[in-house]
C-alpha cells in the first residue's frame, strides 16, 4: 500500500528543504584508467580497491587522491572484473564475469604485486555474477542458471598447518561445510539469471544466510534462506523463500542491486531492491522497490529513480538511501519509498555504475568521491 498523496508530498518537500551540504556531493577523481568500471569495495574512507574491462584493478590508500592502476592477474589482461572484495590495501579479491571459464577468482595479498588464480568455473555454460566474502579465508561465489539451478560456489582458503602452504578448494554450496543441511534451493524460472552490472545482485547477510535478486522475462524475484534449527538438538537446515519483487521484466530487465538497512545476522528486514530495464536507461517505470519484512514482500516505491539503476546502498550517518546508474543519482530519506535526484551538475552526476561508500565508479574510467558534512 502506498502512502496517501499529502504525505508523499510532505516527505519530498522535507527532502528537498535538506540543506545542500548535508545531501551528498560528488567530486570527481583521476583514475589513470578509460576502463569501463563495475566493481568497487571500500574497506574504509581511505582505502578501497575497483575493477572493471580489460584486466583493470585500481586501489588507492590516500582517499582516492592518487589510483593506481594495478598489474593484471595472470592471463587476465582481457578479463572483465565485474567484482571485487578487500580487506586491507594488500589483501583483496577480484571476481571476472563471462561465460564458462572466463569467470574466475583471484585473490592478492602483497598489494597487487602479485595474483593467485583461486578457482575457475567448472560449468562451461556457467557465468558468475557476484562474490562475497564474511571470512577472510571463505569466499562465495553466485552464478547463472545451469541445468535450472542458480549457482553458488565457496572457495576455501586455507592454509596447511603441517607444510604452511594455503590451498584453495572450491565447493558447491549444497556441499557447504556445516553442520546443517541444504534444503529445497529454489529452481529457476524460464529465462532467468542474474545481473553482473555491480557486484550487488547478492547478498551475505550471516553465517550460512545468502540473498540474491534475478531478472527475466518471467519477472523479477528476491530469493533468500534462513539457517534454522531442527528439532532441540545442534542440526540445523537452510530453509529457502522466494517473492515476486515489482520491478521492470524481461530479457534485459529485473533487479540489478539488493541492499538492507540492517545487513547482519538475524537482523535484516528493512531492505531495497533496484533495478528495471538497462537497455532503457532512462526509463523510471519499475526501477526500485523496498521491503520491510526480510523480503517475504516488497512494494513498489512510490516516487520512482528518475532512470534505470545498478547499485544502492545505505548511509548510517545521513540516514538516506543512494541509488545511482547512468543517468544519474536519487536520493530516499524514507527507506526507498520515495526518491528525488540528487542535486548537482549531469556531467558529474550521470554514467555511473556502483557505489560502495564514500566512492563510487562508472564508465570510462570514472571515479569520484561522495562527500557530506556527514560523511567521512
Amino acid at each position: 500500500m502506498g502512502l496517501p498523496n499529502f504525505r508523499t508530498s510532505i516527505i519530498a518537500l522535507l527532502l528537498s528543504l535538506f540543506p545542500l551540504c548535508a545531501l551528498p556531493q560528488i567530486t570527481l577523481q583521476s583514475s589513470h584508467s578509460v576502463a569501463s568500471l563495475r566493481g568497487i569495495y571500500s574497506v574504509d574512507s581511505t582505502v578501497a580497491w575497483a575493477s572493471g574491462a580489460d584486466g583493470t584493478v585500481l586501489r588507492t590508500y590516500d582517499g582516492g587522491k592518487q589510483w593506481e592502476n594495478c598489474a593484471s592477474p595472470p592471463q587476465g589482461e582481457k578479463l572483465d572484473f565485474r567484482g571485487v572484495w578487500a580487506w586491507s590495501k594488500e589483501r583483496a579479491i577480484v571476481l571476472s564475469s563471462g561465460t564458462g571459464d572466463q569467470s574466475r577468482l583471484y585473490l592478492t595479498d602483497d598489494g597487487c604485486k602479485t595474483w593467485r588464480l583461486l578457482a575457475t568455473n567448472p560449468d562451461a555454460n556457467g557465468f558468475w555474477d557476484a562474490v562475497t566474502a564474511g571470512d577472510p579465508e571463505i569466499f562465495t561465489i553466485f552464478g547463472d542458471p545451469v541445468e535450472g539451478r542458480f549457482r553458488i560456489y565457496e572457495v576455501y582458503y586455507v592454509r596447511n598447518m603441517a607444510t604452511g602452504r594455503t590451498d584453495a578448494e572450491l565447493v558447491p554450496f549444497e556441499q557447504h561445510k556445516a553442520e546443517w543441511q541444504i534444503k529445497d534451493f529454489p529452481a529457476s524460472l524460464p529465462g532467468e539469471g542474474a545481473f553482473a552490472a555491480s557486484n550487488s545482485c547478492f547478498l551475505l547477510l550471516g553465517y550460512g544466510s545468502l540473498a540474491f535478486g534475478t531478472g527475466g522475462p518471467s519477472g523479477p524475484r528476491f530469493i533468500a534462506n534462513r539457517i534454522v534449527p531442527i528439532g532441540h538438538g545442534d542440526d540445523f537446515q537452510s530453509a529457502w523463500y522466494a517473492s515476486s519483487v515489482p520491478l521492470a521484466k524481461g530479457e534485459s530487465a529485473g533487479v540489478f542491486a539488493i541492499h538492507f538497512r540492517e545487513n547482519k545476522s538475524w537482523n535484516w528486514k528493512v531492505g531495497v531492491a533496484v533495478g528495471g530495464d538497462y537497455k532503457k536507461p532512462d526509463e523510471a517505470s519499475g526501477s526500485a522497490a523496498y521491503t520491510t519484512d526480510s523480503g517475504k514482500t516488497w512494494l513498489p516505491a512510490i516516487q520512482l529513480p528518475h532512470g534505470y539503476r545498478s547499485a544502492v546502498t545505505y548511509d548510517d550517518k545521513s540516514a538516506l538511501w543512494i541509488t545511482v546508474g547512468p543517468n544519474g543519482v536519487d536520493l530516499s530519506a524514507d527507506d526507498g519509498k520515495n526518491w528525488r535526484p540528487m542535486p548537482g551538475k549531469p556531467e558529474t552526476n550521470n554514467d555511473w555504475n556502483a557505489i560502495s561508500l564514500p566512492f563510487v565508479v562508472g564508465s570510462r574510467g570514472r571515479i569520484g568521491r561522495i562527500s557530506t558534512s556527514k560523511l567521512p
